[in-house]
């Protein structure tokens, strides 16, 4: 969790641990740390499920904002800290590296492997959107927010997804481990740079996001 804090304090952007391609802007989650999602109905929602279940908006409006929504396009993402690349001090999670293809991967990395993420892009929620969000939630909370469920008035929306390529740089003396180890996973990959000590293999990020901007969904404000 202090990794995750660091992470959170340099970029002002939340590590998602468990994420997939379906995750997008507008999602609900309900702890930021874990990047659990709120569930209704047994299933992951967002704010105009929200919004549908209050009667501020109705099915119709759902399914057109939905759709909005999932055609935001990815541009150039700049960081707080500057930065090009998103680097780590320490090994990925285990379920950071499932979004590689590389869960099941029977390798030690050991301390002197160095993870980033590059060729950073992002989504972001568009101003008509925010705008329409903001609207339709000064409603809700100016006529039901208390009729609302209690977890629901604790969830972070997200409003910013944030993809990169996965890079890992690697000592030059385990090259042969490690290419051992991708072909076991029936991954074949040369290195994309090269130095005297050590081999950085890059992998694609398969438009799953590695982080996200949370806002506490009733402190936002477009």
């Amino acid at each position: 969790m202090i990794e995750l804090r660091k992470f959170r304090n340099k970029y002002d952007l939340e590590l998602l641990l468990s994420s997939d391609e379906n995750l997008k802007v507008g999602d609900l989650i309900q702890d930021p740390i874990l990047a659990k999602p709120y569930f209704d109905d047994g299933n992951p929602t967002d704010i105009w499920r929200v919004l549908e279940k209050a009667a501020v908006i109705t099915d119709n409006d759902k399914n057109e904002f939905r759709e909005k929504s999932n055609i935001i396009n990815l541009i150039d993402a700049n960081l707080l800290s500057g930065d090009k690349k998103v680097s780590f001090d320490f090994s990925l999670d285990l379920k950071v590296l499932k979004k590689f293809d590389l869960g099941e991967l029977a390798f030690d990395f050991g301390n002197e492997t160095k993870f980033s993420f590059t060729n950073i892009k992002k989504q972001e929620i568009t101003d008509e959107i925010a705008e329409t969000i903001s609207d339709y939630l000064d409603d809700l909370i100016d006529n039901n927010w208390k009729d609302c469920d209690f977890s629901v008035r604790r969830t972070f929306m997200i409003t910013e997804l944030y993809y990169g390529d996965l890079s890992i740089k690697i000592d030059k003396k385990l090259q042969a481990g490690f290419k051992v180890s991708l072909a076991e996973l029936g991954i074949d990959i040369e290195p994309k740079l090269e130095t005297a000590t050590s081999l950085s293999y890059v992998f694609s990020s398969r438009n799953i996001p590695f982080a996200a901007k949370l806002t506490k969904l009733k402190d936002y404000n477009a």
